[in-house]
This record gives C-alpha cells, structure tokens and sequence, in this order.
C-alpha cells in the first residue's frame, strides 16, 4: 500500500514544475525522472500435455498376446528450488515411469483406464502430494497437468519391451519445444510462472526475511494480500547528489536511484495510481515497448486514491 499525491505545479528552487509524493519513499520531480516502466500481473499456467491412445492403437495393440509397454516421465522447473527435485543429472527434476500392458483386441479407452488406474492406485506421482494430476475423457485421451506453476515435463515417452530382448522399441515421444494438438502426445501449455501475485512478491521479494523488528521491517498495510494481483511499476530517477567530491573543481555529481512500486490490480487505484504517475513522465509498457495511455485527463491536481481518501497528507 502506498499513499501518493501529485500537485500538478509546485516551486523547486524558483521553478514551478510537476511533482509527485510518495509517503515514506521520495519526492519525485517531473525534469528528474529518466523513465518510467509497468509491467502487469497475471496468473500462473499450468504446464499440461495429453497422450491420445486413440492416435496409438495401431502401434500398442498387438496381434497376440499382451505387449508390455512403459510410459516414461520426466518433470523439471523453473523459477523455483523445491528440494524434492534435487537429483545428480545436470537439470534438476523428477523422473517418473509407469509401466502397464497392453493385450488383443484392447480399445483406446481400455488403455488410457488401465493407465490412469495403475498410477492412482500405485500413488506413482506422490512425494509428498501428487506432482502430476491425471484424468481421462472416458474415450481414450489421459491428461497430464502440473500441480505447482514452476514445472515443465522435459519427457514424456512411451516404449514397448521386446519379450525377449533387453531393450525397449520408443513409439512416440513428446517434444517439449513446441506447443502442439495433433501429435499422439501433446503438449497442450509448457507452463508459465506467475508474476504479481502473492506467492511470486513473498518468494522474489524474500519478503519473509524483511518482516522482523528491524528499522527496516516491511509495515502491515505494505504486506501483499493473499489472492491479490499487482502491478509493477517502475521509476528511474536521478538527482543531484548531496555529497560534492569534485565540487572544489566545479564538478558535478548526480545519483541514479531506481524505484519499484507494488500496485494492486484494481480499476480505481491503478487509474489513479497512472495519473498521477503521468504527471511526471510517460509510462511506458514494459512487454509491448508502447506507451501507456491514460484513461483519465492528465491535468490533475492532488489527485487521491482510494487508499489514502481522507487521509491528511503531509505537504
């Protein structure tokens, strides 16, 4: 949380010119900011691929008999160190397989159950909780969806074992470079991290380790609710220095400071938020590189949001 107020006119030393104040942070002067940045908050993605038996029957049914197949995984991550990933390959992650059979005369729908009942009666993705929910469509496609947002299958394959020999012959295999529908095993979202959210300020931010009795402790109304999506916005600023090293021979010192702001995704703040912003300067998308425009008129004078509405603000 963060009470602002922009003064469309204010004099710095003789000069009238637009500022805007940030409690607890800085006074930011319109001919002192460099730029300033936004990037929006979203939502994480789910990493999901699906294999279709449908696209498999020809390959996994055999003539006579039963044909002993086995479907291997491979989930990784990105963005976060659980430890339950660690492993002695170079990529940490986490191997999975699943072996099942296949006899005469099975449809897909028959293979994608058997499937979907040996990993659920077997527990085969549980450590600690499940790290892959599966579920079929009752026609033959099993879905795979990640349950944390930071991972990412880096295999998937499905082989069979020759009877009597010591290897297995691959029938198909994922590409997790492409994000694809018409393959047998698809990969439907690669997964995406959230940005913005509660989880991603605390972890990034290691906003746990700054909630102490220290003089720099994060206040309440500045700790992220839980469920909320925010905003970031960011001011580069420069500013004459106070110390003068060279100031003996007429030289001049500035101090470039980069300031990051935390605002909740909400219609009435980040318009207000935005306008006020743009007293001192263009916004500009940091995703797009296009700017942003104002919902509102620019001319603005001690404009309020709705966090600091009837609260006195020192001038």
């Amino acid at each position: 949380m963060v009470l602002f107020e922009a003064k469309s006119t204010e004099k710095v030393d003789g000069v009238a010119q637009p500022i805007l104040k940030i409690k607890r942070d800085f006074v930011f002067l319109k001919s002192n900011v460099d730029c300033i940045r936004r990037r929006k908050g979203y939502e994480a993605e789910l990493c999901k691929a699906t294999i279709d038996f449908t696209k498999l029957v020809d390959s996994l049914v055999p003539t006579e008999g039963i044909n002993y197949c086995r479907l291997d995984i491979y989930i990784g991550v990105e963005g976060a160190e659980p430890y339950i990933y660690s492993t002695p390959w170079y990529h940490k992650g986490k191997p999975f397989w699943v072996e099942f059979i296949v006899k005469k005369g099975d449809k897909a729908k028959d293979i994608a159950d058997r499937v979907e009942k040996t990993i659920k009666s077997n527990h085969i993705f549980q450590v600690d909780k499940d790290l892959i929910n599966v579920t079929t469509d009752g026609l033959g496609k099993l879905t795979l969806e990640g349950a944390t947002e930071y991972q990412r299958f880096r295999k998937i394959e499905i082989n069979i074992f020759e009877a009597d020999a010591d290897y297995a012959d691959l029938v198909t295999e994922l590409d997790p470079n492409k994000v694809v529908s018409s393959a047998a095993i698809a990969l439907v979202t690669k997964g995406k991290n959230a940005f913005g959210t509660y989880s991603q300020v605390i972890k990034d931010l290691r906003l746990p380790t700054a909630a102490n009795y220290q003089w720099s402790a994060i206040r309440q109304v500045e700790v992220p609710i839980v469920g909320a999506v925010y905003d970031q916005y960011i001011i580069e600023y420069h500013a004459p220095a106070n110390s003068h090293p060279l100031s003996v021979v007429g030289g001049r010192l500035d101090s470039h400071t980069t300031h990051v702001f935390w605002v909740k995704h909400e219609d009435a703040l980040t318009t207000a938020w935005e306008t006020a912003l743009k007293t001192v300067g263009n916004i500009v998308d940091s995703d797009t590189g296009t700017a942003v425009e104002a919902n509102v008129s620019d001319q603005v004078v001690n404009t309020q949001s709705e966090l600091n509405k009837g609260v006195k603000v020192s001038k």
